[in-house]
């Protein structure tokens, strides 16, 4: 025992144990089983599919605005006075019928007006009178005088005569000549005198046609004395009492026509253009008589609330002629008739002025290559090839339309094809070429509401 602990401690030592140890491992290993070995199974992803096809498809836009009359009224005061008569129907919330009077302001003063210009239009006209009576006196007087004139100059002539063949004194033709040049003059004025007719003519005309115009205007403010209701409609607000004095300019009712409803709403460029991807090329439009409802032939209101939607039929009616440059957008107008006396409450209530609502408009139908929304993922869709692998495919979105995108038709037999089954379900991860396993049949009815659709 004292001679081993020896070989252990001497420098010997340290590659006995290591020799010993090599020999007990290698025998161990040589007696050792090998593990059982086992084949490595694929396990296959249970799928949903829809079979590629095509279908009636037109692009849609969906947006959102806010409600607006398409009349509007404001009852803004032209004239100043006491109010002296309101109508127990002016009240908010209260539809008033078209021509009811809704409000009577003192009209004194302005009946005041009236006679004042009428009394100035009547002294404008006699004046005209007297002048086209002078007119006519001037004549008459002119031609008495040059009838004068003629007997004068003859009287000169005659008395020149005389003076030649000496029967008459140089004093006497003096004063003849003398008698011609004071006819001549008075002549003079009275051609003068006549001359000026004309021009005084036009002041007396322009003279008139001021009051005339000042009694139409006192006319026309009488009128607004009192105030009326230009259309059926729901009164919004009133800001006026009983003998309080309005004064111009004011805003004394506000009122709504429940008929007609419009709803502007913000749409991308890019949207109007995808939008248009059904028209033909070769479509030309004129921008002067152009219907926008052509193009976008479909639009609805649609207002969700209480976990359920509410929808209005609607009219594309026009489209805002500015680009919002801080947005890049262009507004979509759209209409909605509805008849506030025949309102069925509960299937549909009446659009209000203010509602927030989303407004969908539809373009013309073709026949596209269609996938549910949810099938698309950043551009690509998964399909199942023959050997039921995953694989990966590229796709070209061209719009959307009710939870359906329309995706660009393969040049020259792409790789996908109609009837290809192609992958709803969300995968992670997503390998290309991995074993899946259709659930049940393929279905050829997708379910795009179940996701919406994605704006490109």
């Amino acid at each position: 025992m004292g001679s081993f602990s020896k070989i252990i401690k001497s420098k010997f030592g340290f590659f006995f144990a290591f020799l010993i140890g090599f020999l007990v491992l290698m025998i161990v290993a040589k007696n050792k089983k090998p593990l059982p070995m086992e084949d490595v199974v694929e396990r296959a992803t249970l799928v949903e599919t829809f079979v590629l096809q095509e279908r009636m498809l037109g692009p849609e836009i969906v947006a959102f605005g806010h409600v607006r009359p398409q009349k509007e009224w404001q009852a803004i005061s032209e004239v100043e006075g006491r109010v002296t008569f309101k109508n127990s129907a002016l009240e908010r919330g209260q539809f008033v019928d078209e021509g009811v009077v809704l409000l009577k302001i003192d009209p004194l003063q302005y009946e005041l007006q009236i006679a004042q210009s009428s009394a100035d239009l009547e002294s404008v006209k006699s004046e005209l009178d007297s002048l086209e009576i002078e007119a006519n006196n001037l004549k008459l007087s002119l031609d008495i005088e040059k009838n004068q004139l003629t007997i004068v100059e003859k009287e000169v002539k005659r008395q020149e005569k005389l003076l030649k063949r000496k029967l008459s004194s140089q004093s006497n033709f003096d004063q003849e000549r003398r008698n011609l040049l004071i006819q001549r003059q008075r002549v003079l004025d009275l051609e003068n005198q006549l001359r000026l007719i004309p021009s005084r003519k036009l002041v007396l005309d322009a003279s008139h046609r001021v009051q005339t115009a000042r009694v139409a205007d006192a006319q026309r403010l009488l009128e607004k004395t009192v105030v009326k209701m230009p259309f059926r409609g729901l009164i919004v607000e009133e800001n006026i009492n009983i003998d309080e004095v309005v004064s111009p300019s004011q805003i004394m009712v506000i009122a709504h026509a429940w008929d007609e409803m419009e709803v502007e709403s913000q749409v991308g460029i890019h949207d109007m253009r995808r939008a248009m991807r059904t028209l033909p090329v070769e479509a030309q439009v004129s921008l002067e008589n152009a219907n926008p409802s052509m193009i976008f032939p479909n639009a609805e209101v649609v207002m969700r609330t209480a976990g359920e939607e509410i929808h209005w039929p609607a009219t594309l009616s026009r489209i805002s002629g500015e680009v919002d440059q801080s947005r890049g957008t262009v507004g979509l107008i759209v209409e909605v008739k509805q008849d506030p006396k025949a309102i069925k409450i509960r299937q549909r209530p009446p659009l209000v002025a203010g509602m927030f609502v989303e407004v969908r408009v539809t373009g013309r139908e073709d026949t596209m290559l269609a996938l549910p929304a949810r099938a698309i993922h950043e551009g690509n869709v998964y399909v199942v090839d023959k050997d039921s692998r995953l694989r990966i495919r590229r796709v070209k979105e061209l719009f959307n339309s009710s939870g359906w995108v329309a995706i660009e038709k393969p040049q020259n037999g792409g790789e996908l094809r109609l009837g290809d089954q192609i992958i709803l379900t969300d995968l992670i991860p997503v390998i290309d070429g991995a074993l899946v396993k259709v659930k049940g049949l393929d279905t050829t009815k997708a379910k795009p509401s179940e996701s919406p659709a994605k704006e490109g």
